[in-house]
């Protein structure tokens, strides 16, 4: 990005353009292209970040109990079983699964 950003400031000034509307289509293309400062992301607050172990366990347990339901399912549909319809509760820890027949 940076070599881009010399490369266009060195043809800049040893090219001479006629003006027109090449030269303008020309310049506001090197100018799209420049290298712009990333903007920086908010900090999180101290009560964010007490939350965020929290969070992130939280994420991580759905994502492998989804991964563990797609993996049963495919598994299911290898076998040529009818697949489960499963259930989560935000009262219980524990799935409800049932056999749904097609």
């Amino acid at each position: 990005e940076g070599r881009l950003a010399a490369l266009a400031s060195q043809l800049s000034e040893a090219v001479v353009v006629a003006p027109g509307p090449a030269a303008e289509a020309l310049l506001e293309l090197m100018v799209s292209r420049q290298v712009r400062p990333k903007p920086t992301s908010p900090r999180l607050s101290p009560a964010e970040t007490a939350l965020q172990p929290l969070v992130v366990g939280m994420l991580g347990k759905a994502y492998g109990m989804a991964l563990q339901a797609a993996g049963n399912a495919e598994c299911a549909y290898i076998r040529g079983e009818p697949p489960e319809v499963i259930v989560y509760s935000d009262e219980e820890d524990e799935a409800v699964v049932e056999a749904k027949e097609e």
